[in-house]
């Protein structure tokens, strides 16, 4: 019985099953076709980045349609922004997604039961759920995908981090025990504090493959953020 879970919440908890079908796509490249006069063709500019893509879940409640569809439509009306979707059909990833198309269901003969479609606007990545383990890495730490992750670090003490090519010093003077870099916000904080001015340098990525990891503080750990499309 397949299904998908929602900020945390399960379609089955209203009676909701689904069908995977509209779920395999990719979403499309940002790229920009620039016309030159006297030159044949365009010319493209890959932006370095996907679009958010449209995710469409075949959906159907088999018995006790009216209730069981009045409860569902309430509970996805609540739904703002982008929360974590998740399905059985890709259990080892989740998206990030926004509900916002709304619900058009068709009926059988006396509304016993009801198909439908669920339809998110989802960020393009599909995040890895391993790739939200936090990890003490040795030298090396291996990008499982192809396509480089921003993750979040926790450095303990102070010194030079090196990951690959990318350099981030903290400075001797930070006052705490460890900092958090977040590399996607391009952010250095302990708690809610931030300490973007204790820090020098680039905020590293992780590449696909090997990845030579040295720290010269005391330790740290990483939540690598694999993910691809």
């Amino acid at each position: 019985m397949s299904f998908l879970t929602i900020n945390g919440v399960s379609s089955l908890d209203y009676g909701v099953r689904i069908s995977g079908g509209g779920t395999y796509g990719s979403p499309d490249r940002d790229v920009e076709e620039v016309s030159i006069p006297g030159r044949n063709g365009t010319l493209l500019i890959d932006n370095g980045r996907f679009e958010n893509i449209e995710v469409k879940y075949p959906a159907y409640i088999p018995d006790k349609f009216p209730e069981k569809m009045a409860r569902f439509r309430a509970f996805m009306g609540t739904l703002t922004g982008f929360k974590r979707l998740e399905d059985t059909y890709h259990a080892e990833f989740f998206r990030l997604a926004s509900f916002s198309k709304g619900l058009s269901p068709k009926t059988t003969p006396l509304n016993r039961g009801g198909e439908f479609d669920i339809t998110f606007t989802c960020k393009p990545q599909r995040w890895l759920k391993e790739g939200e383990n936090e990890v003490i890495p040795g030298e090396i730490l291996y990008n499982p995908t192809l396509y480089p992750s921003k993750p979040k670090i926790r450095l303990y003490g102070k010194g030079t981090l090196t990951i690959g090519e990318y350099e981030m010093t903290v400075d001797p003077l930070y006052p705490n025990e460890y900092i958090d870099i977040d590399c996607d916000l391009m952010n250095a904080s302990y708690g809610a504090v931030n300490f973007n001015n204790y820090i020098s340098g680039q905020f590293p990525v992780l590449e696909p493959g090997d990845n030579e990891i040295e720290w010269t503080g005391d330790s740290l750990t990483i939540i690598p953020r694999w993910w691809t499309i």
